[in-house]
């Protein structure tokens, strides 16, 4: 692995450890004085589907993630000091990267801290999240979204690509899933991460 690869990866760690959060506390019991708190509790389980794709070969798998440990949740929580809170979901199966959530209550703070991490914010009614867009590194260029539901703050979709100026791509996304509409629910989030990144450029061209 080159140097920049190397870089690359490291990278995409920092930015996916930084949200893999997992068990949670009941909004009720939260006393934050910006109004932040988790969106589930403690055995919440969530399903998610998980793809890895390149130029060459693809792979495709299922799993769930329990959560597990109440995390702390800063208090204050500053926007260039501190970053979002991390806990742990226990995974039905090994997966290189598990899911991620971040605290419920203040959006406008989330997303101050996330800009001054040098992300963009992508948000909608019902979802919020963070990442870059075709970020041009030379001879690759890189996408990295990371969306979380706004209802429970757990993630919904987590998409990373990176294309080489000689063709070659590489793409892992993961989609949390209802287990009885997986089918449906991997369409319909697929769809509206493709119009965040629409919405994204316009907004983005108009600057």
């Amino acid at each position: 692995m080159t140097s920049r690869n190397l870089k690359r990866r490291l990278k995409l760690l920092t930015c996916i450890g930084i949200v893999s959060l997992m068990s949670l506390v009941p909004a009720s019991v939260s006393s934050h004085s910006q109004g932040l708190h988790w969106g589930f509790q403690e055995g919440d389980v969530f399903y998610f589907n998980y793809s890895w794709e390149t130029s060459l070969r693809s792979n495709e798998y299922s799993y769930s993630a329990t959560a597990l440990e109440q995390p702390e949740i800063t208090d204050p929580l500053v926007a260039g000091v501190n970053w979002f809170p991390r806990s742990k979901f226990q995974l039905s199966r090994n997966v290189t990267f598990g899911p991620g959530a971040v605290p419920i209550g203040n959006w406008s703070l989330l997303s101050a801290i996330a800009r001054g991490g040098g992300n963009d914010v992508f948000e909608t009614d019902t979802t919020w999240g963070f990442g870059t867009v075709g970020a041009d590194y030379g001879d690759y260029k890189e996408t990295q979204l990371r969306i979380f539901s706004k209802n429970d703050g757990v993630q919904v979709n987590s998409t990373y690509v990176v294309t080489y100026d000689n063709g070659y791509q590489e793409k892992a996304i993961t989609l949390r899933v209802d287990p009885l509409l997986a089918p449906l629910l991997f369409t319909a989030v697929g769809i509206s991460v493709i119009v965040l990144i629409v919405i994204w450029k316009k907004n983005y061209i108009r600057r």
